[in-house]
């Protein structure tokens, strides 16, 4: 009978598993179409997130609060961290 029980439990924690996999899956859809959305309209307005982070990136500077406009960069345009400092470094 603990045999049967675990064989159950094991089959039921498995279903979970693969329900959770399959939410993930439909979420990472949704999100990705949202982006191609978003990336279109972006373009169609002419919106420059990279000029938009450089401006903010430069105030932040300015300020003397140089690792919040790296990661400020980072977040606007999703570059690296090597290529965010470099940019961060060549606004002074």
């Amino acid at each position: 009978m603990p045999e049967q029980s675990a064989a159950w439990l094991s089959l039921f924690l498995l279903a979970l598993v693969v329900v959770a996999l399959w939410a993930v899956a439909r979420i990472d859809a949704t999100v990705r179409r949202a982006e191609r959305k978003l990336d279109i309209l972006m373009k169609c307005s002419g919106y420059d997130p990279a000029q938009i982070a450089t401006l903010e990136a430069q105030a932040l500077v300015r300020a003397g609060r140089k690792a919040e406009a790296v990661r400020l960069y980072r977040e606007l345009t999703g570059v690296s961290r090597a290529e965010a400092v470099a940019i961060i470094e060549g606004l002074h």
